[in-house]
């Protein structure tokens, strides 16, 4: 009764060409401007940046809709977001960090993953079922297809050729002929640490990001096959949120449902550390966790740097692992106890009103996230920040997949079960996200804290944890 309603007001101004989701929870439609500011009774101007010299076409005024649908339509979105980047050059993503000069002989590959996290074996996909891994590029990133297959052919053996390629771009867009540093290294590690699973991308090159996420969002659930992991890069960790409360109530939502299809999310946790101040600026005394990461049916995922050299003892990363406690999430169960744990240590903490004790905290986990070997348009370059260490905490999961798989499941929304089970992560104690050196930051506890979460993964513990579900279940199965 709802989607008629809506579809009834779209084809009364003439708007027929519309997608209603498979969950018939949203509509998508393109029309022209002079069409949607009949429909929504606003008005379109063109800006342009002062910097960029970049010009988009928004609404210039508030949107009105119809009463009878005025407890129907939840969210209206596509129409007013402006570009988030605060440089000319669109490879320049919230996450990328250079290494210092002088640390090119540290570099990380594949194979350094593989020994410091205890990639023993790698599951894997059972024979009869299909296991798909991807992730998200917006902004106008892109793959180059001949960059991926010479990373793999170069830096993981039994990888080579054919086997290394983004077998799809699931809204069938991708700019291949330049490729973006952001997206080259999303597209590389999640193929290597997620080693034999298929991996699509999905695309987003408009300009209105919050936009972009909703769609993004729809996309997802609207799928009959679709990916198992979805790993996303981006994030700005900024107050007040940089997209609006509908908006980030929404991504929340469709994220939740994607945790009940069995689907896992991993997002980077951000690089201003606890964001006193941060690329969007000075926070007004507040510490700002990202935005994406702190959607609570996420995984956020943060950073951790060598000690020392390029190998043994991690620490947060030395750029500032991204994490604190949000002000737009309520903090979930299945945390609780490990942030009351956090708490209950004696050291010296921010001012308590800077942060929400209660708000969703992150990250949740980390992974290694400083001097990754990348190649971009041909070219070699060390990578550093939480866009590491999604990517690469994303392959992971895929591999556990497939050993779920045998039990033909897959892991899904893996929060509460990683908080459960803390012993399959290296705890991280040393080092912290102070990125100003004044007292405003989140220092590395014994247990999880605002650095680095429960800690760093363990494979093959990880991978002994999921073969356990897998004989409960199968025991269970035979008592009935």
């Amino acid at each position: 009764q709802n989607v008629a309603a809506v579809t009834a007001w779209l084809k009364a101004h003439g708007i027929n060409d519309f997608t209603v989701a498979r969950h018939e929870d949203a509509v998508a439609f393109d029309a022209p401007a002079s069409k949607i500011e009949e429909l929504l009774n606003v008005k379109f101007a063109m800006y342009e940046s002062e910097v960029t010299k970049q010009r988009v076409m928004r609404a210039c005024s508030s949107v009105t809709i119809p009463d009878h649908l005025g407890s129907t339509v939840e969210l209206i979105s596509g129409h007013r977001g402006f570009p988030f980047m605060l440089h000319k050059n669109k490879k320049n993503v919230e996450q990328i960090v250079k290494p210092k000069v002088g640390d090119q002989m540290q570099n990380v590959t594949p194979a350094l993953l593989y020994s410091m996290y205890n990639y023993s074996s790698f599951p894997s996909t059972p024979k009869g079922s299909h296991n798909i891994q991807s992730f998200a590029q917006f902004q106008g990133q892109s793959v180059d297809p001949n960059d991926l297959k010479t990373f793999c052919d170069e830096l993981v053996p039994g990888l080579e050729g054919g086997d290394c390629k983004i077998a799809k771009y699931a809204n069938g867009i991708n700019h291949g002929n330049d490729a973006g540093v952001e997206s080259s290294l999303d597209s590389e590690y999640i193929t290597a640490m997620g080693r034999g699973t298929e991996t699509w991308a999905w695309t987003y090159d408009g300009n209105d990001f919050c936009g972009d996420l909703t769609r993004f969002g729809m996309d997802v659930l609207q799928s009959s096959t679709y990916p198992y992991v979805i790993s996303i890069s981006y994030g700005l960790q900024g107050l007040p949120d940089y997209c609006l409360g509908p908006d980030v109530g929404r991504l929340s939502q469709d994220m939740m449902k994607m945790g009940a299809m069995g689907i896992s999310v991993s997002i980077s946790s951000g690089d201003s550390g606890s964001a006193e101040q941060s690329r969007m600026g000075y926070n007004y005394g507040l510490l700002s966790p990202s935005f994406l990461a702190s959607v609570p049916y996420c995984t956020a995922v943060g950073a951790t740097s060598f000690v020392s050299g390029n190998s043994g003892e991690e620490h947060a990363a030395t750029f500032g692992s991204g994490g604190g406690f949000s002000f737009t999430y309520a903090q979930p169960e299945y945390q609780k106890d490990a942030v009351k744990a956090f708490f209950a240590h004696d050291y010296k903490l921010p001012p308590m009103l800077s942060y929400n004790k209660t708000g969703r905290a992150s990250p949740d986990v980390s992974f290694s996230g400083v001097n990754f070997w990348v190649i971009s348009n041909g070219g070699w370059q060390g990578v550093g920040g939480t866009s590491c260490s999604s990517p690469s905490w994303g392959g992971t999961m895929s591999l556990l997949n497939n050993i779920r798989m045998e039990n033909n499941k897959t892991l899904g929304f893996v929060n509460p079960w990683l908080y459960s089970n803390p012993s399959m992560l290296t705890d991280i104690t040393k080092g912290n996200n102070d990125v100003q050196h004044d007292g405003m930051g989140w220092y590395c506890t014994p247990g999880w804290d605002p650095a680095t979460g429960l800690g760093t993964p363990n494979f093959g513990k990880m991978a002994e944890a999921v073969r356990a579900i897998n004989a409960r279940e199968r025991a269970n199965k035979k008592k009935m």
